[in-house]
């Protein structure tokens, strides 16, 4: 299957483009440390140095229990999670699912 670039309109963008600038308050990660995805951001987010600019709230790594991606109710808690840092949902499906 050939890699073809990206089109016009297309979700691939870069951060720091003038169409994403990197600012602070703009972006906010949500991760899951079990997840490879995440993981990969959490990793180039960490060598560009963009904790400043890039925060981050942690899901528990259990994923399936509980109804999905659930944030602990505090950081102590579940070892290397953390409390949604920004709208302070339970359950990350919250977030997703609210009309913005």
């Amino acid at each position: 299957m050939p890699n073809h670039p990206p089109s016009d309109g297309s979700w691939r963008h870069t951060l720091g483009s003038p169409s994403f600038p990197i600012e602070p308050g703009r972006y906010h990660f949500y991760i899951g440390l079990f997840c490879p995805f995440t993981h990969r951001v959490t990793i180039t987010r960490e060598l560009k140095g963009l904790q400043d600019y890039l925060p981050l709230s942690v899901v528990k790594a259990h994923p399936k229990e509980g109804g999905g991606w659930r944030f602990p109710v505090t950081d102590d808690e579940y070892p290397g999670s953390t409390i949604d840092n920004l709208f302070h949902f339970k359950l990350l499906t919250r977030g997703l699912l609210q009309e913005r």
